[in-house]
């Protein structure tokens, strides 16, 4: 049985995880195929042999040519050290996170991070390996990555107030009233943290209520 704590998580008014969802699913051909454009540039300019203009355009032909999953898990494990790899494993990922298929996800969003180092998309995989532990009932191991992740300096203010937005939700759940409080405390100390400051503030109302 799954720990309760999951149903905040799957409903619309903390549904931070779906927002990114949506957007990938959007625009993911044409974030893909820049991404490999850009580490062709780079390879090529820095004279890596490793990224010959031959395979970058297989690998191009390839991913353009997927038509179901199974093309696309085979794709991702044929290229999971590369970026295009990894990030088709992200978009695997997202999709099994969506049907709630969430220990898988979780899996997943770990193997992607292999081909991601170095992408402004490896702090997305950590995130959504975070978020889909906790809605897998493994709270402790998803909060664990989610305070590493919020907490390094490295991590992009938007990652770190969704980090600290989702541990102030798990929180809340587990009516861990003081430490949810804490977590909201820190996405309001992240000046860019867009959204999540107004969603914190709703999960601080319903926070307020709940003490009384």
């Amino acid at each position: 049985m799954k720990n309760e704590k999951v149903t905040l998580f799957k409903s619309k008014e903390h549904a931070s995880h779906e927002t990114l969802l949506s957007f990938w699913k959007r625009a993911q051909k044409g974030i893909l195929l820049l991404l490999c454009v850009i580490v062709l540039g780079l390879a090529t300019y820095q004279g890596t042999r490793y990224f010959q203009k031959s395979r970058m355009r297989n690998m191009q032909a390839a991913f353009m040519s997927l038509k179901d999953d199974v093309q696309r898990l085979a794709f991702a494990k044929k290229y999971a050290s590369l970026p295009l790899g990894g990030l088709v494993t992200l978009s695997l990922a997202d999709d099994a996170y969506k049907m709630g298929k969430y220990e898988d996800a979780a899996d997943l969003y770990s193997k992607a991070r292999k081909g991601l180092k170095d992408t402004l998309f490896y702090q997305r995989a950590k995130l959504g390996q975070g978020i889909a532990l906790i809605a897998a009932g493994k709270a402790d191991k998803g909060k664990e990555r989610l305070k590493k992740l919020a907490l390094d300096k490295g991590t992009s203010a938007i990652i770190a107030a969704e980090a600290f937005f989702t541990l102030a939700v798990s929180e809340f759940e587990g009516k861990h009233y003081s430490d949810c409080k804490m977590y909201l405390g820190e996405v309001y100390k992240i000046p860019s943290a867009g959204i999540f400051i107004e969603k914190a503030k709703i999960l601080e109302e319903q926070l307020e209520k709940s003490v009384k």
